[in-house]
């Protein structure tokens, strides 16, 4: 099953603004079996930041 990663700066956002305004966080990748540690960094085009997200809150590796 893929899991989505989505934007912490968009998530962020919604919490700050009326519920009228908010919007749906932007994914920024599927997550399928990884394994590992690290960070991987990614660019939102809706927020236009970087998003560096850790690894081992999706790894399987446990």
């Amino acid at each position: 099953m893929k899991q989505p990663i989505y934007c912490p700066h968009c998530i962020e956002r919604n919490e700050r603004v009326p519920k009228e305004d908010k919007r749906k966080p932007q994914i920024l990748a599927y997550v399928e079996d990884v394994v590992g540690r690290g960070v991987i960094e990614f660019w939102c085009k809706k927020c236009r930041k970087t998003a560096r997200i850790d690894i081992r809150e999706y790894s399987l590796d446990q």
